[in-house]
């Protein structure tokens, strides 16, 4: 009788704690706060928060690309961020004919599907090895081959356009 009281208890024990340790781990997990958040709308009825805690989901890709200013100097640059394919992918987007990507500041581009879907097209976090770190601009799309007015810089808002 001693025994199966013994287990009883042995069991009941085991599983609080292993309901505590589980609760525990959610709430670290659920609190951690994004570093940054992008608007996608036009994928379905509500727009969509893609924020770098999704973003860990696809993995990031390294381009070189010159940035090539109004004044017709260029810069040679190493960026490492998402593919904006990937992420159109990773949402689910489905078809679509162009991209809108706009900053902060309204200032926003089109892109072609061709050009949103190029392996040159990022959404970049780093450059030359630094991350973005600027409250407003922690994300900038990056397009290889493109003048500088073409590099969003604080994207905060990406539109699907079916």
């Amino acid at each position: 009788m001693k025994i199966k009281k013994l287990m009883g208890i042995l069991l009941i024990l085991t599983l609080v704690v292993t309901v505590f340790a589980g609760c525990s781990g959610k709430e670290e997990a659920s609190s951690k706060e994004a570093n940054w958040t992008i608007s996608v709308e036009g994928i379905g009825d509500e727009a969509i928060s893609f924020t770098d805690i999704s973003a860990q989901e696809i993995g990031t890709k390294e381009i070189e690309a010159v940035m090539k200013k109004k004044d017709g100097s260029e810069q040679e640059q190493t960026w490492k961020g998402y593919g904006l394919k990937e992420v159109l992918d990773y949402l689910n987007a489905g078809e679509y004919t162009s991209v809108v990507v706009e900053a902060a500041d309204g200032y926003s581009k089109e892109l072609t599907k061709d050009l949103a879907d190029s392996e040159g097209t990022i959404l970049g976090v780093m450059v030359d090895g630094k991350a973005l770190e600027e409250d407003d601009n922690r994300v900038q799309l990056v397009i290889k081959g493109e003048g500088s007015n073409w590099w969003i810089k604080g994207v905060a808002k990406i539109k699907v356009i079916k």
